[in-house]
């Protein structure tokens, strides 16, 4: 060991909308902030992850940079535990070495899935996760510990594209910022056990919503159809499986003896689930689509990633885990990525 206390590490986990940062061992992380942030106010438009993918390295390393920063954190005498996303090509796994290794200070750092972390937050080392994300979807089971790679499914179903689908509907949405639409969409939004149709058809009046701020918009039932893309997307003109056949094609993508473990631990994340019905519906849904029984995961905290990343880096077997800089330098970000990322 290189007598360094992994224990007060950083905890690290950026999507493509929110960064979010802390010491280990938290409960939950003290700083969060979104993923275009600077130092020096906003820098719209990168972000470090988009659908499942790292599509800026640099942008990665100074978010990495600022989060030493704003926690007065020296980074050469502490290990950094962060983050990927489950579906993230293995291509990107050499790069996030680089990353560490070359962008910032940190002696050692260990990465795990989005997928397999917020199923360990709640003490599940195997199930199946729904993460509805800003930039995409995602299905990926997950098997002690490691995700099932070919079978982990994703779709451009997205936050952001709800979002777009409710601004068409309604032109006095359109300056609402992303924060102040997944307010809207767990406020307003009610999905109902029908077709997409018997939504559009009902007439649901106007409620006043209003804007952290202080102004008021109008809305009326916008929210509840835009929210039925996630069943029928094609309906909407975008190509791809509903939500709940995303999960059932990664359940049956699996080998049958592995079911067993999938089926009782079905787990939603991302703030879209928590729209009101949701989990209801993604139930009734599943009901069509899968001939056994299973069991849906209560899941009300809002940083399951990060907290299973604090709860993960403390164990004591992690100190076998951690990549050292050294190991690096020996032999190079490609073997090192094939020889210690496979989660």
């Amino acid at each position: 060991s290189s007598g360094i206390n992994a224990e007060y590490g950083l905890v690290f986990d950026a999507g493509a909308y929110h960064v979010c940062y802390g010491p280990a061992e938290e409960e939950t992380p003290e700083i969060v902030k979104r993923a275009t942030a600077t130092n020096d106010g906003f820098d719209e438009g990168k972000v470090p992850f988009y659908n499942g993918e790292l599509v800026d390295k640099d942008r990665l390393s100074e978010l990495l940079n600022m989060a030493t920063d704003d926690l007065n954190m020296r980074p050469e005498e502490n290990y950094l535990f962060m983050s990927h996303p489950s579906v993230m090509p293995i291509k990107n796994r050499a790069s996030l070495c680089e990353v560490v290794f070359e962008g910032t200070d940190f002696p050692g750092f260990y990465t795990a899935g989005d997928a397999s972390l917020a199923l360990f937050s709640t003490g599940r080392p195997s199930g199946v996760v729904l993460n509805i994300g800003y930039s995409g979807t995602s299905a990926v089971p997950v098997n002690e510990g490691y995700s099932i790679p070919h079978a982990c499914f994703k779709s451009p179903l997205s936050a952001q594209k709800l979002d777009e689908i409710i601004k068409s509907y309604n032109p006095g949405l359109v300056d609402l910022s992303p924060e102040d639409m997944t307010t809207l969409k767990t406020q307003f939004c009610k999905l109902t056990s029908g077709q997409p149709s018997a939504v559009f058809s009902e007439d649901s009046g106007k409620t006043d919503f209003q804007i952290p701020g202080g102004s008021h918009v109008s809305v009326g039932n916008e929210a509840s159809k835009a929210l039925e893309a996630l069943f029928s997307p094609n309906f909407f003109g975008i190509k791809s499986p509903g939500c709940h056949e995303l999960l059932s094609n990664a359940i049956f993508a699996t080998d049958a003896d592995v079911w067993k473990e999938l089926l009782p631990n079905i787990m939603v994340v991302g703030g879209t689930s928590r729209a009101a019905g949701f989990i209801d519906r993604i139930k009734r849904e599943l009901l069509g689509v899968l001939d056994f029984d299973f069991t849906m995961v209560a899941n009300s905290d809002l940083y399951e990633v990060w907290n299973g990343g604090s709860t993960m880096g403390s164990l004591d077997y992690m100190t076998d885990m951690w990549i050292k800089k050294s190991l690096y330098e020996e032999q190079g970000p490609e073997s090192l990525a094939n020889a210690k990322l496979y989660a």
